[in-house]
């Protein structure tokens, strides 16, 4: 639910154009596994800040959430996570076999 935004406009509407164009650019390069590895890299760093919220809390600082400090430790620590094609792949059809009923709600899948 909170990383919907991100992945839905990949990542355009949270943060400026120049740290866009470096997640874009390391994107058309790696492809989608990029943008799981750069979300994942933006919940680490800001883990020690996002673990002290509430849900309700939590879900309001990850929408506003802005990329500050060095674009490229960010993409650096998203390159050093060891998320694959496959990795995905395999997810997906773990999902694909037994949905949690509740995301499936949220999802409307019936």
């Amino acid at each position: 639910m909170y990383a919907s935004q991100w992945f839905l406009t990949l990542f355009a509407v949270n943060f400026s154009f120049d740290v866009l164009m470096r997640i874009w650019d390391v994107y058309l390069l790696e492809g989608e596994k990029m943008i799981y590895r750069v979300a994942i890299a933006i919940l680490l760093k800001n883990e020690s800040e996002l673990l002290q919220k509430s849900f309700e809390d939590l879900m309001s600082t990850v929408k506003e959430m802005y990329i500050v400090g060095d674009i490229e430790e960010l993409i650096s620590k998203a390159l050093s996570l060891k998320i694959t094609n496959s990795v995905l792949h395999v997810l997906h059809l773990e999902y694909e076999d037994s949905p949690d009923e509740e995301v499936k709600e949220l999802l409307l899948i019936q």
